[in-house]
């Protein structure tokens, strides 16, 4: 398995285990960290004795959404875009990211505890299953705060997730 820095990864039997891993910042979703998130969904995906990813941190925070920490920093990340297209190229980019988690061949489990904001309900998946501990929220583009105690999964569902040898 891959070494990250702003996660850890274990296997656990046929779980694999990928953990948020910067509590202080309250684990801010920066680009590293949606890379290695990424990274980390798709190389269990293709590990043919894994048949569920769940996704957790560490802290008080599930994730505080997007964020910005300086050393997290690597070229291209935040350059600033001269036009309105190159904002929704970068936005199609994320949305392409999250993809990969979303549309993953094996069940990926969000293990929420505390907030869960901003790009944090990205990471959720199963209707129905956040506590009222929890606090989703994410703000529309008129401003206004959506706020829920639900989570989300356009991902496969127990029944259609390869459980059995693939």
């Amino acid at each position: 398995m891959r070494a990250f820095t702003t996660l850890t990864v274990e296997q656990l039997d046929h779980v694999r285990r990928v953990t948020l891993n910067r509590p202080e910042q309250h684990n801010p979703l920066t680009p590293r960290s949606i890379r290695e998130i990424v990274a980390a969904v798709d190389q269990a995906a293709s590990d043919r004795e894994t048949r569920v990813v769940i996704i957790r941190s560490t802290g008080r925070s599930f994730s505080s959404g997007y964020g910005f920490i300086a050393e997290d920093m690597d070229p291209g990340d935040f350059e600033p875009h001269q036009s309105v297209e190159g904002d929704v190229t970068a936005m199609l980019e994320l949305a392409r990211d999250w993809a990969t988690v979303w549309d993953c061949a094996i069940p990926v489990i969000a293990q929420v505890q505390g907030n869960c904001l901003a790009g944090g309900p990205a990471l959720r998946f199963d209707r129905g299953r956040g506590r009222r501990s929890h606090r989703f929220s994410a703000r529309a583009l008129d401003g206004r705060a959506t706020d829920e105690h639900v989570a989300l999964s356009p991902g496969p569902t127990m029944d259609e997730a390869p459980l059995v040898d693939r």
